[in-house]
């Protein structure tokens, strides 16, 4: 087993690096395998796989279709179902979510990719019930955190309740990234919402993990802006997005 220090060491001196299609269950526990007897448990687990077509909904194919779910949905599951039993053995674990903000409000062009992380969004409270379900046979000193707006405070303190407290979540939504996925952004207010760097988004997740944070949105109110505006009527939120102007226009992979 290694510490997180020799472990960066090790990753930097050998340069360990492993590939994998994440939309495939066997290969993902293939790879599980691999990582365990060369490395160890995995302890921290950041599911960033995706895939963003920008187009209009009529002009997503099946295939396509089933690709962004394939790989911004099941995979998710296909990680957990991987490396979450290990962490459980240990009482160890922080596992990374990367949803988006069009995983909790709507974006022209953006359907399919929208309903892939409105659901990777949804996924925590069916991951809570079972752990609740079966916390007796694992270990009843693990902390469940995740994200469904309104039910998380009430959840986390049934979850303390209950002795939970070395397994962490956390959901991270990020606006724009400057990652080449989306190629024509619209940004009205760039110092409002700017396009951020994949280096300054990786710092802020990285804090979220350290301080086990719940949920962060990259900018930061973003979340919170959203949350108020749900108050009101459906009209008044549309409008004030259509003000601020963020979206992407359509455009070919």
């Amino acid at each position: 087993m290694f510490s997180n220090c020799s472990l960066f060491k090790l990753i930097v001196i050998v340069n360990i690096i492993f590939s994998c299609d994440v939309s495939k269950l066997e290969n993902v526990r293939e790879l599980g395998e691999k990582i365990k007897n060369e490395v160890g448990t995995v302890t921290v687990l950041v599911n960033n796989a995706g895939i963003m077509p920008c187009k209009s909904f009529e002009a997503h194919d099946e295939a396509t279709i089933r690709k962004i779910f394939d790989i911004n949905v099941f995979a998710h599951f296909w990680m957990l179902d991987t490396f979450l039993p290990g962490m459980k053995v240990l009482n160890k674990g922080h596992v990374v979510f990367l949803s988006s903000m069009a995983g909790v409000l709507g974006l022209k062009n953006l359907v399919p990719y929208c309903g892939s992380k409105f659901a990777v969004r949804g996924q925590w409270c069916k991951l809570y019930l079972y752990n609740r379900q079966t916390a007796s046979c694992i270990n009843r000193n693990i902390t469940f955190v995740f994200s469904v707006s309104g039910l998380s405070e009430a959840i986390i303190d049934e979850c303390k309740d209950d002795g939970y407290e070395n397994l962490h979540f956390t959901v991270i939504y990020p606006y724009m990234v400057d990652t080449g996925l989306c190629k024509k952004p619209k940004i009205r207010f760039p110092s409002l919402l700017p396009l951020v760097t994949p280096e300054s988004t990786a710092k802020t997740i990285i804090s979220a993990v350290r301080k086990n944070l719940l949920e962060l949105s990259i900018p930061g109110p973003l979340l919170l802006i959203n949350h108020i505006f749900r108050c009101f009527p459906h009209k008044v939120a549309m409008d004030f997005k259509d003000f601020l102007g963020g979206g992407v226009d359509a455009h070919d992979d």
